[in-house]
Order: structure tokens, then sequence, then C-alpha cells
């Protein structure tokens, strides 16, 4: 890949500036390092529309007026339960061009599926019109190939899904 080109961007001609939902869960523990110089250099490409953390304790979007984005970036704590609804929900709440979602999904025994609740949720958020959608969601996942397959069914259903081995 291109060193010029975000890695949490790629190359999609369908992102302008973009709303980038961070999942801050316990699976992301060893990913928001990496995050975090990714996040920086797309804050100098001025791309960003609005940066957003979620995870089960709730969800806090970043405000430029009191902290900058490596000083915000460097309060998140990874941990708890995976819940990326409500973070795309409070995007998708501003009705933005384009979201970028960073996660790691990994599979868990004895949880129910949250792909049908969260593609639900997000089908009534942000609808189909004329066989388009108006908030294009690029789902990125960290590492490895979604696991689980909810952030796969989001980036198809809503956008793209990519696979992001981290270096």
């Amino acid at each position: 890949m291109d060193s010029t080109v975000n890695p949490l961007l790629g190359q999609s001609p369908e992102l302008g500036a973009v709303t980038v939902v961070i999942d801050v869960s316990g699976p992301m523990v060893g990913s928001l390092d990496y995050v975090r110089s990714a996040m920086v250099a797309l804050e100098r490409s001025e791309r960003i529309e609005a940066v957003i953390a979620v995870n089960a304790r709730g969800v806090s979007r970043y405000n430029p007026t009191d902290s900058s984005l490596v000083e915000w970036l460097a309060t998140l704590r990874p941990g708890g339960r995976q819940d990326v609804t409500r973070g795309l929900l409070a995007a998708l709440h501003d009705r933005p061009r384009s979201i970028v979602l960073v996660t790691r999904s990994i599979a868990r025994t004895n949880a129910p599926d949250p792909t049908a609740s969260i593609t639900e949720a997000l089908d009534r958020a942000n609808p189909l019109r004329n066989g388009k959608r108006s908030t294009f969601i690029r789902a990125v996942q960290l590492v490895d190939d979604d696991p689980a397959g909810w952030v796969r069914a989001i980036g198809q259903s809503h956008g793209e899904y990519v696979v992001l081995p981290m270096p």
C-alpha cells in the first residue's frame, strides 16, 4: 500500500471528509496505539468531521475546543464488551456523508449473535433510497477476518468491508 494512503481510509472513492467511530472495547487493547497513530495522520489531512469512541460503558465524542485529538485519544481506555451500534447511531444522527468504523470483532462463546440486531438498527437509521444509502460506512476490521460476521455485514450492506492487518 502507498505510504501516503491512510490505512483507515484506504483508497475508497466514496470517502471524503469522515466521521470516525472507534471501538474501545476489550478486544481493541492491542490495537489502539496503531489506531491512534493512524488518527493523528488523518487529522493532519483535515478529513475528520467528528470522532466518536464507543464501548459498553457508553459513547464519547471528541470536542476540539476541549483538547487536541492526541490528548483525547490518549484518554481512551479499552475495556468491556463491544457495542458499536450506539456509536454508529450517534454518528448517523449527524448525517455524515461517510463513516469509518474501526473495530476488532472476536468470536464469543455463549453469547447471542448480534448481527441481525446491528444491521436492523443501521438499516432503519441509514435506509436504502433509490438503491443507495445516504451515508457510506467503511467497516474496518483490524488484525484478522471478522470471526463473528457482524463487521462484514455492516460493510457489505452499507459500504465496504476491509480487513486491515496491523504491521
